[in-house]
């Protein structure tokens, strides 16, 4: 490995772990790596230790993707210890379809803990953290308070996690971008149920809680979130330069 490689971007391609492992011991001799994506690349829980000799050793390597790769709640824990091994080194970590559920809410709150001053971009989308492991990091994840650009989408969320993401706000004065769509949590008859619970006066604290994010200027939500009973988006959600997208 060269050593002035700065980034490596392997993404799209099936390394697998037995790659990765042979990759991986050239990687730990490349100080100044700053960027790594292994973005889909067949990986499982068996190459974590590789992974977190490579953040172990490259003490520059802040971007990492690890997206797409079926790490699930068990290759997550192994993970941990890399990923908290350099507090407050992370600007970016990308753990979006790695099948998560709630369970992995304990190792996702001590990295994120780890890294809350700063990590800038945070993808967790497309997994299934749902409601019991939203409100288990809520606490670590609102103390994130460097997030600029932060992916929820499609986590088979509730509407009645609205309460748990409004608390959040308070921290995220840095926020750019946010997505918090497509939850597919529920079919049509159980959301509206579901929805009966979520009175309007905490939709509208939500919707406060957005619009007092200054910096804030792109956000997909799912629209049952942000509309009244009849199905009207509620007032106050539009304002200056942001812009705002209202999927299912």
């Amino acid at each position: 490995c060269s050593s002035r490689l700065e980034r490596l971007d392997v993404g799209k391609n099936c390394v697998g772990d037995d790659g990765l492992a042979k990759l991986g011991q050239s990687l730990v001799r490349c100080p100044k790596l700053t960027t790594l994506n292994l973005f889909k690349c067949c990986l499982t829980a068996s190459c974590a230790p590789v992974i977190c000799d490579v953040i172990t050793n490259c003490q520059l390597l802040n971007n990492l993707t690890l997206g797409g790769n079926d790490f699930r709640n068990s290759g997550l824990a192994m993970l941990q210890s890399g990923l908290c091994s350099r507090p407050g080194q992370l600007h970016m970590l990308d753990l979006s379809r790695c099948n998560l559920t709630s369970g992995c809410a304990v190792t996702l709150s001590a990295v994120l803990e780890s890294q809350q001053r700063s990590l800038r971009t945070l993808w967790i989308h497309s997994n299934s953290i749902g409601d019991d492991g939203l409100l288990a990091m809520a606490t670590s994840l609102g103390h994130c308070c460097s997030l600029e650009h932060f992916s929820l989408a499609r986590n088979r969320l509730m509407p009645l996690s609205i309460r748990t993401i409004t608390g959040m706000f308070q921290h995220w004065t840095r926020m750019k971008k946010l997505y918090l769509d497509d939850q597919q949590c529920l079919d049509a008859d159980s959301e509206a149920a579901e929805l009966d619970n979520v009175d309007v006066t905490v939709k509208k604290g939500f919707i406060a809680a957005l619009t007092a994010c200054a910096g804030l200027e792109l956000l997909w939500i799912s629209k049952s979130w942000v509309s009244d009973p009849g199905g009207e988006q509620l007032d106050g959600l539009a304002r200056p330069g942001l812009e705002v997208h209202a999927g299912r």
